[in-house]
């Protein structure tokens, strides 16, 4: 049940701070998707079993390395609208 509150709180979370990133930089787009309860939860992961392998492919990585670089990948357009380049998404 704790799992469910912390998806269910994740997603409102994120999507308060999506509109208010959208108000601030004065766009107007989307946000389409689970991304921001998906980050929560595989961030929590991450905090209990930091050194656990997960295989993609064929290459195996541990959680660690892997939510450091799903963090800069999510986070990589959002530096760039504060910095003042066009934002562009793929939705």
């Amino acid at each position: 049940m704790a799992g469910v509150r912390l998806y269910l709180f994740a997603a409102v979370f994120s999507g308060i701070t999506t509109v208010a990133l959208d108000l601030y930089l004065g766009s107007d787009i989307p946000a389409v998707g689970a991304s921001g309860s998906i980050m929560a939860v595989v961030m929590l992961y991450a905090i209990h079993y930091p050194r656990a392998l997960i295989r993609i492919w064929f290459i195996s990585i541990e959680m660690r390395w892997l939510v450091c670089l799903y963090l800069l990948f999510d986070l990589y357009p959002v530096l760039l609208a504060l910095s003042g380049d066009q934002l562009f998404t793929g939705i």
